[in-house]
């Protein structure tokens, strides 16, 4: 998997964004302890229509579909919480897509992907994955 680097003021930017209302969230386990974040907003329909809530990025330490399920159903709710009419996701990896299949959030449609990579440094005979955030489909 291939990961950008991701600063405290690259998050803090996005928190900042000057049209939304972005929000951020630690996700804990049953102990207590911190397994990842997330962070949602809310883009409104100037002409009156649903508002969408944006699951815009969620990284959790780790592959169980059960875990990725639990964090989706609350995010959802979270948004639902906001306002949101409508819950927006997106997922490369198999355990990003199954966990959100199994909150409910079924696969609408898929995205084209093109990658520019004139050194070949990522190896094409493996997976590649792609967070919403480094995608910039935050607000949009």
């Amino acid at each position: 998997m291939v990961l950008t680097t991701r600063s405290a003021d690259r998050l803090n930017a996005f928190l900042r964004f000057p049209r939304q209302a972005p929000s951020g969230y630690l996700i804990r386990d049953e102990r207590g302890d911190v397994r990842g974040f997330a962070l949602l907003n809310l883009i409104a329909n100037p002409d009156g229509g649903p508002v969408v809530g944006k699951i815009v990025d969620c990284l959790l330490d780790g592959y169980d579909f059960e875990y990725w399920h639990a964090a989706f159903v609350l995010l959802s709710d979270e948004l639902a919480r906001q306002g949101a009419d409508v819950a927006d996701a997106y997922a490369s990896a198999p355990w990003t897509a199954e966990g959100l299949r199994r909150a409910g959030l079924p696969r609408r449609h898929p995205l084209e992907f093109s990658l520019r990579d004139r050194k070949g440094l990522i190896p094409r005979d493996l997976p590649f994955h792609l967070t919403p955030i480094e995608a910039d489909y935050a607000y949009t």
